[in-house]
């Protein structure tokens, strides 16, 4: 019988992603002498026992983890707060650090409302990774919480933690002198159905759906739309 605390060999098993293995019809399990391991098995669950905002991982797993995941890294570096859709979606980024790696973590709402500094000890639940211009970070859901906690010495952030390329942590350029536009012709319009629910952020149906909370039901629609303008130095532009 396989139960906690006992020791297996698996012979041809198939491997499923990140840590994750099947074993089928042709895999042979067999006892075999105690294996040692400084993993704490209370940390580990089944993928149908794993909380919604995620285990606790280092950065390392949680950049290349197929689910949610909680972290909790010290502030390198803290990005100019930016305002999208309309000014209405309070938007910022962190760039963490934990003893096996760096992560920059995209927050949003009231979530990137907060203030945040060098050194904080930040933890942040339910995030997921994605993949912006070529790099991977990690981006918070519409359930995650971000919580400050004591501080974590064994984590030491040097000058050089603090340098990015990426462009979200440039400070504002003054925003230029406004100008007088005059729309000339409407390229194109795409009108599309999204999602009503505030924690969604109208984000646009995709297969009949919202891909965040698989609501249908929705009759709120957005749309985008192309177009030319003149000002009184250019023509035309797009």
């Amino acid at each position: 019988m396989i139960q906690e605390g006992t020791s297996f060999k698996f012979s041809n098993i198939i491997s499923k992603g990140e840590n994750t293995f099947w074993a089928g019809s042709n895999t042979s399990i067999s006892y075999c002498a105690v294996v040692e391991t400084a993993v704490d098995s209370a940390t580990l669950c089944l993928p149908e026992k794993e909380p919604a905002e995620g285990i606790q991982k280092p950065f390392k797993d949680a950049l290349v983890s197929p689910n949610k995941s909680t972290v909790t890294g010290k502030v390198a570096k803290v990005s100019p707060l930016h305002m999208r859709m309309q000014g209405t979606l309070p938007v910022k980024a962190l760039l963490l650090k934990d003893v096996t790696a760096k992560a920059k973590v995209c927050l949003f709402g009231d979530n990137a409302s907060s203030n945040y500094a060098r050194g904080d000890v930040v933890q942040v639940a339910a995030v997921f990774p994605k993949t912006f211009q070529n790099q991977k970070q990690l981006t918070t859901s519409p359930i995650s919480k971000c919580q400050f906690l004591s501080d974590m010495p064994e984590i030491i952030i040097n000058q050089d933690d603090e340098e990015t390329a990426d462009p979200d942590f440039e400070e504002p350029l003054d925003v230029e002198e406004m100008h007088e536009i005059t729309l000339t012709d409407f390229m194109d319009v795409d009108n599309y159905k999204c999602c009503s629910a505030k924690a969604c952020r109208q984000k646009k149906y995709q297969g009949g759906k919202c891909p965040i909370c698989n609501r249908t039901d929705s009759i709120m629609f957005s749309f985008r739309v192309n177009f030319l303008y003149s000002t009184e130095k250019e023509k035309d532009k797009k």
